[in-house]
This record gives C-alpha cells, structure tokens and sequence, in this order.
C-alpha cells in the first residue's frame, strides 16, 4: 500500500515541484510600479487624450471618451497581474 507522503512526493517530483521557498525570479514577480504623483498622472492622461483626439482628426464631441480612454490606458500596467 503506498502512503500519502510517497505519493505527493512522487508528484512532487514528476511535476518539478519544489518545497523550497520560491525566489523572486522564479516566481516572476513584475517589478512594482514606480509612484506617479498627480501632477504627472495628470499631465500624461491629458497627452494621452491629446494623442488620441488628434489621431481622430479632433472632432468634437468625444473629449470626455477620450480622457476616459487615456486614463484606462495608463491605468491598465497597474492592475495587471501577471
């Protein structure tokens, strides 16, 4: 009869898995942000909105879609999780 132990071992094993503790590069941690304060979070969703209204030829109508747009996309790499 084979225990519980020489079974997860046997697991363990044939998987690669390790009880050791993991170290940031074999976990593949993504470095933390670096800290945006509101001036510069201001300034770079204004140049992003700037951006996408010029590449749409400025029409109007859509300033707030674009502020809103630009916001999510500097938003986005902070919420990721990878």
């Amino acid at each position: 009869m084979t225990d519980v132990y020489t079974y997860t071992y046997a697991a363990e094993k044939s998987h690669g898995i390790s009880k050791t503790a993991a170290t940031p590069q074999q976990t593949r941690e993504a470095p933390a942000p670096a800290a945006v304060g509101p001036k510069e979070r201001y300034h770079g969703v204004a140049e992003a909105a700037y951006f996408r209204a010029e590449h749409r030829g400025f029409l109007p109508g859509y300033e707030l879609q674009d502020w809103l747009d630009a916001e999510a996309e500097l938003d986005k790499p902070l919420t990721q999780v990878y």
